[in-house]
């Protein structure tokens, strides 16, 4: 953020931000001056045991990103080829590592890896 694109992008944020008026009215529409609760109910969740496991053998295999080969382990997610919750196992061969925003849209449908190990994005439709 020193020079460059990034230089650029955190100027054009900075003056963006100087420029915010935050009168009582803006305050108010963005929930500032009101006192409303801050969390939603307790959910109770069910861990996958292995899990913990299953990420950390694939950072140690992969070491990165099978898309965008990002290396920031932080910011790197284990996949399933066949879903946990259909049956899928946590074994390297059933098995991708990804940067978790790319996960996400794997899970969700909007992208998808082929027979032939290509990465495909889903047409618009």
């Amino acid at each position: 953020m020193t020079s460059g694109e990034g230089l650029r992008i955190w100027k054009g944020c900075m003056e963006r931000a100087a420029n915010l008026s935050l009168t009582p009215t803006a305050c108010f529409n963005l929930g500032i001056m009101e006192e409303r609760p801050r969390y939603g109910q307790t959910v109770t969740i069910r861990p996958r045991l292995g899990q913990g496991s299953f990420r950390y053998v694939l950072q140690s295999v992969y070491k990165k990103c099978a898309v965008t080969r990002e290396q920031s382990l932080p910011a790197l997610d284990a996949a399933h080829i066949v879903p946990y919750a259909h049956g899928g196992v946590h074994e390297v061969p059933n098995r991708l590592l990804l940067r978790a925003d790319i996960h996400r849209l794997y899970d969700r449908g909007f992208v998808t890896v082929t027979p032939d190990f290509r990465f495909k994005v889903r047409s618009a439709s």
